[in-house]
């Protein structure tokens, strides 16, 4: 967890623009073959909603613009899954892809929450 908090806190990101109030933000770590993405926004909800529709990756195709289907291959702990993701998107062909997905509580830190999703090679 403290690496991958310390990588999103890191330099190097590149921005790439700002959509409906959501930032886009990306980078290419060294000595890797990935790229990693970073999208930032504000949410005015209660916390508790969201994070339950992101805990219920079964249903993500009822609310994630593109996604055809997801479900849950394995339960790591209570706050983190691996999880397999059908996603269309208009010309390009259709994707699937394996990613491991964590939630860190970082409320009494600096006032957020992160949600942190990694493809599995």
């Amino acid at each position: 967890m403290i690496d991958n908090v310390k990588e999103l806190d890191s330099d190097g990101w590149f921005f790439d623009g700002a959509n409906n109030g959501i930032s886009v933000k990306y980078k290419f770590p060294e000595n890797t073959s990935t790229a990693s993405m970073l999208m930032e926004t504000k949410i005015p909800v209660n916390a508790i909603r969201v994070l339950a529709l992101v805990n219920e990756m079964d249903l993500n195709y009822l609310w994630v613009p593109f996604c055809k289907r997801t479900y849950v291959n394995k339960v790591l702990n209570r706050a983190c899954k691996v999880c397999t993701s059908e996603m269309y998107f208009p010309i390009i062909p259709d994707r699937e892809c394996v990613f491991v997905g964590e939630g860190y509580d970082r409320l009494n830190v600096n006032g957020t929450i992160t949600l942190l999703s990694r493809s599995v090679d």
